[in-house]
């Protein structure tokens, strides 16, 4: 391999098809060759955080509309069979 071989120090991980050992981001999907990191850079780690507290705040939110909605319907019961 010549010098300018940009990872020269996978080279020698390499498996039998070639390819270095890498897994990809989660959000941009760029290559990691770092096996133990799970995003690219802190900005993605930053926006995969941000998604998770979006999904949070959205399951909060059908839990709450879901509960005044059977109260609404029990009050509405409640109040028809009181006539």
């Amino acid at each position: 391999m010549p010098k300018s071989y940009k990872f020269e120090k996978f080279h020698k991980v390499q498996d039998d098809s070639g390819i270095v050992p890498h897994k990809h981001c989660p959000v941009c999907g760029r290559q990691i060759y770092d096996l133990q990191r799970e995003y690219c850079s802190d900005a993605c780690k930053g926006i995969s955080e941000n998604k998770d507290k979006g999904k949070k705040k959205k399951m909060y939110r059908m839990i709450a509309i879901s509960v005044i909605a059977v109260v609404a319907v029990l009050i509405v019961m409640i109040l028809l069979n009181n006539n």
